[in-house]
């Protein structure tokens, strides 16, 4: 067993990524509920679409930011290791 100081560290960093982790979550519900109370904007801060030719790619509208982004190839090896795993997926999408 180690001592409980060679832990420190790890605990330590533990503490300080999920209170990083927490406040970031606070700052996107914040930003989303001043959009919708506000401006009446529901759009939600993180969305998958499909693009026109054809792909997946995520629209991301938090903070200022009003992008999207292909994640064409990442949904392709999502879709292979759902397979693989025979994990069930939305048909939907």
């Amino acid at each position: 067993m180690k001592k409980k100081a060679e832990r420190a560290p790890f605990y330590a960093s533990l503490g300080v990524s999920l209170a990083i982790l927490i406040t970031g979550l606070g700052f996107a519900t914040v930003d989303y509920q001043g959009r919708r109370l506000s401006l009446g904007d529901s759009t939600p801060p993180v969305d998958v679409v499909s693009l026109p030719n054809g792909g997946t790619g995520v629209h991301i509208k938090l903070m200022g930011i009003d992008r999207d982004f292909d994640i064409t190839g990442f949904k392709a090896v999502w879709d292979f290791v759902c397979d693989f795993a025979c994990l069930p997926r939305d048909s939907a999408r």
